[in-house]
This record gives structure tokens, C-alpha cells and sequence, in this order.
């Protein structure tokens, strides 16, 4: 009734049709918000809200069932829920990140926290989720991916900041060699030589380093050679220019007392005019009429 694809059904109270829906199931709250948020395009963040929280609180419900149970298809429907969670939070820009994160369990929930802190800006937590609660080097490496801006200042370099999970562990972790290793080859171009030598331990081998290094000479190279081409394009613009100036400066054309206006048949005398590139010299005011009679234009 309230998904229906009628004018009457979009325009009913949504607020009040939520309140309804509540009374009965979470289902029927999340198909009915889907489909105003998916559907009807609503931009409202009390309902992305809110849909955010139906998906917790699903996940939650169905978490409890499958322990009674242990039920295969509560487990489907567990990480179906999942994935529509992870996927609204990734996609929409109305809901609040700050008033999400107070509400999720912190022994719970790891990816949709880092999605959220990552919404926040706070990139450090994010990687710490990805390396240390949820294993998963992959993440991690998709996440700054995702979210590098190139930048001259280390602290705002998603990469430096992986580096320092790895690297720079607190809480008890472990240093983290390989995997600091495997990003700095896969994506060692986006991080300074010197920001990622100064954290490494004195302990790590050169032949470890190798691709990193030939990643980050060619990286360079590719840099040198690109500036090197743009220096050449703009200096072959500027003989253009050069080269248009002095032809535009050679073409002189002489004004004595007789000289006529073609437009207007009056002498040009001390006036105001204008020359076209055949060599006709016009009144300044009479170049608009004689280039549309004459479809020419200007030099």
C-alpha cells in the first residue's frame, strides 16, 4: 500500500506512515524507507537516519535468532543486511556520522564504524579498523585508494597513515613489516622516500625495498619527463605568439587626407579606426556594418 506507485501514496505523511509501520516489524519500516530514500529521492537525514538504525537493529534481532537457532538462512539474511548497511553508508551524504557512531556497539559493527569515522575525516581510527579488528590488508589498501588527495603534508596522506598503523603500533600491537613492505611496492609513488625511510626500522633489508625504490625512481622519471613535455608545448606557444605579434606589427597601413571610409565614403582623417586583414581601413564605428557586408573580420 505505502510503496505503491501512486501520487496519493507519495504524498501521504511520511512521518506518520513510519510511526504506523513501526508498530509492526523492522521489514516493513526498512522496505518503506528504501523506498522513499531509493525511490522518492528524499533527502531527509532524520530518514536516512533511520533507516541506518533499522539496519543495526535488524542485524542485531537476527544475530540473537541464530544463536537460538543456528539457522543457515538467518545467516543469509544477516549478511544480506550487512552488505545494504555498508552500501548506504558508503553512498549517502544525509545521514549524520556523528549520531550513528554514538549508538553503534563498540565489540561490534568494525567495517560500518570505519566507513563512519572515514566519513568524519578521522583516517588513523578507519585503518586502525581495517588492519587490527577487521585483518584485512585489503581494506586498507582500497580505503586509501579511495580517499588519498594529493598533498605536500605527510600528516594528511592516507598512505602515511597506513604506514603508522603498520608501523608505529600502539595499544600493544605488533610492528607490522611485511604488509608496511607490500604497500609501499604496490603504491609506493604516493608516499615521499624520505617519510617512508624514516619509519622503517634500521633492521629492514635493501633487497626488501627494491621495488618500492624502482616504483618510486620511474615514478619520478614519468614526472620529469611529463613537466618536460609541458615546458616544450608552452615554449612552442609563445613563438606562436611571438611570431603572430611581429606579422601583425609589419602590416602598417598609411593615412593621408584623402584616405575614404569604404562604408561610409567620409574621410577617415584624425579618427578612430580599424583595419581588416585585406588591408581596408574603416571608421572604428563603421567595422561592424562593412564586416557583416563583407563577411570578413579584423585584424
Amino acid at each position: 500500500i505505502f510503496i505503491g506507485d501512486h501520487p496519493e501514496v507519495d504524498n501521504l505523511p511520511r512521518n506518520k506512515v513510519l510511526e504506523y509501520l513501526e508498530g509492526f516489524s523492522y521489514d516493513l519500516c526498512i522496505k518503506y524507507l528504501e523506498h522513499i530514500i531509493y525511490v522518492l529521492k528524499d533527502p531527509t537525514p532524520d530518514f536516512h537516519n533511520k533507516l541506518i538504525f533499522k539496519y543495526l537493529a535488524n542485524v542485531q534481532k537476527l544475530e540473537s535468532q541464530k544463536s537460538e537457532s543456528n539457522s543457515e538462512e538467518v545467516g543469509e539474511e544477516i549478511e544480506d543486511t550487512n552488505k545494504r548497511l555498508l552500501k548506504f553508508l558508503d553512498e549517502s551524504m544525509h545521514y549524520k556520522a556523528e549520531k550513528i557512531l554514538g549508538r553503534l556497539r563498540l565489540d561490534d559493527f568494525y567495517e560500518a564504524r570505519a566507513i563512519l569515522l572515514s566519513r568524519l575525516g578521522q583516517h588513523d581510527q578507519a585503518l586502525n579498523i581495517y588492519v587490527h579488528k577487521l585483518k584485512n590488508e585489503k581494506l586498507a589498501e582500497e580505503y586509501c585508494v579511495k580517499n588519498y588527495i594529493e598533498t605536500d603534508d605527510p600528516t594528511k596522506n592516507v598512505f602515511i597513515s597506513l604506514l603508522k598503523v603498520y608501523l608505529r603500533p600502539s595499544n600493544g600491537e605488533k610492528l607490522m613489516l611485511e604488509p608496511a613492505i607490500r604497500l609501499l611496492s604496490r603504491h609506493g609513488s604516493f608516499v615521499s622516500a624520505s617519510d617512508a625511510l624514516n619509519m622503517l626500522p634500521l633492521t629492514t633489508k635493501v633487497s626488501e625495498l627494491y621495488q618500492f625504490v624502482e616504483k618510486y625512481i620511474r615514478e619520478n622519471n614519468k614526472n620529469r619527463n611529463m613537466n618536460m613535455i609541458i615546458k616544450n608545448l608552452l615554449k612552442a606557444d609563445q613563438r606562436q605568439v611571438e611570431e603572430q605579434l611581429m606579422f601583425y606589427r609589419s602590416r602598417r597601413v598609411k593615412i593621408d587626407e584623402d584616405k575614404m571610409c569604404p562604408q561610409c565614403t567620409r574621410r577617415i582623417g584624425q579618427s578612430v579606426f580599424a583595419v581588416f586583414p585585406n588591408g581596408v581601413v574603416v571608421h572604428y564605428h563603421c567595422k561592424e556594418k562593412y564586416s557583416q557586408s563583407n563577411d570578413t573580420s579584423i585584424l
